[in-house]
């Protein structure tokens, strides 16, 4: 069979003779094309790519609205929008082994309280009519601060009242909290972190005594892991192995297991994990909490806190030392 070869030295568009003339060298269109190479400089191949479609269901969020439309946390309702218009795109790569495309979104929702990094994948084999939980996961969530109202506050049973227990209302934003975020509010003293949560019992330990009557607005911090900003993009990315490599020339280069990184993301593993029962919700949309809460690596933990040293420790099990 004779070997055919086309080369394409002229690079360049023509569209203006008839395309049954076209000189050798040049074309005529091309739209939704990728050019491969080889190691060698005579060969390449021409294929066909994907179109531009809209995939940000999943980061767009839940709210629930009651009867009448209302925005009502305290309802079940319909689900609309939570974060539309509040996430900015900083990156994304494809990864050509498995179709799937990562993408970094940096959401800032100063009106739900809540502020966060997330690795989105998009399997791109799937039908354009499929549903966005067929085709959306989340790889990483990182939640670095949440906002919330205080509704109730006092003394924790513990030795010398020297804890504090809240609520907020209508347990706003509870399931983004997380064991170690710092308490930003003038009432409690600056290294006031959260001790425990209890999401079945909607109550927050925290770790410090309260002064005078906390109330109104209150801001909880975390360390920030992915750090995205609008400011940055993020141009040095790679696949490998499995792995997810990036840096944004401002941090530390940094990497992700990405199967391991979706597994922590997966909240209806969660359902009978000790200290995060109550965090999953399998309504009004399940699988959207996966976007909306901390990505968990280690759930198999067992901090021990105490009341005052060497006079009573408790474990997370709730069992007592001697």
């Amino acid at each position: 069979m004779p070997e055919l070869k086309h080369t394409f030295q002229g690079g360049k568009m023509e569209k203006d003779i008839d395309e049954r003339i076209v000189p050798r060298g040049q074309y005529r269109e091309a739209l939704n094309i990728s050019v491969s190479t080889s190691e060698g400089s005579d060969v390449g191949a021409a294929q066909n790519i994907l179109g531009n479609i809209v995939v940000t269901q999943a980061t767009k969020g839940r709210i629930q609205l009651n009867a009448a439309g209302i925005p009502d946390p305290t309802t079940t309702g319909l689900v609309q929008d939570e974060y539309d218009g509040d996430n900015y795109h900083i990156a994304q790569i494809i990864d050509p082994q498995s179709d799937m495309l990562y993408r970094f979104v940096h959401t800032t929702s100063g009106t739900e309280g809540i502020w966060m990094d997330r690795i989105i994948e998009y399997n791109t084999t799937k039908p354009l009519d499929a549903s966005w939980q067929d085709k959306e996961n989340a790889v990483m969530v990182d939640i670095y601060k949440v906002e919330s109202m205080i509704e109730t506050c006092g003394s924790y049973n513990c030795t010398d009242n020297d804890k504090t227990a809240i609520t907020l209302t209508n347990n706003q934003n509870l399931n983004q909290l997380r064991w170690g975020m710092r308490v930003d509010h003038d009432d409690f003293p600056f290294d006031t972190t959260i001790e425990e949560i209890d999401y079945v019992g909607k109550k927050i330990i925290l770790n410090k005594a309260f002064t005078g009557t906390p109330n109104g607005n209150i801001i909880f911090h975390g360390d920030r892991n992915l750090n995205f900003s609008p400011e940055r993009n993020i141009t040095g990315i790679n696949i490998i192995d499995g792995m997810l490599f990036w840096t944004d020339n401002y941090s530390e280069p940094k990497k992700i297991d990405i199967e391991r990184c979706k597994m922590g993301s997966k909240t209806s593993l969660w359902s009978t994990t000790p200290g995060l029962i109550g965090r999953y919700t399998s309504s009004p949309i399940p699988k959207i909490d996966d976007f909306n809460q901390h990505t968990v690596l280690v759930v198999a933990d067992n901090v021990k806190y105490d009341c005052i040293k060497d006079d009573c420790n408790y474990q997370q099990t709730t069992e007592i030392n001697d």
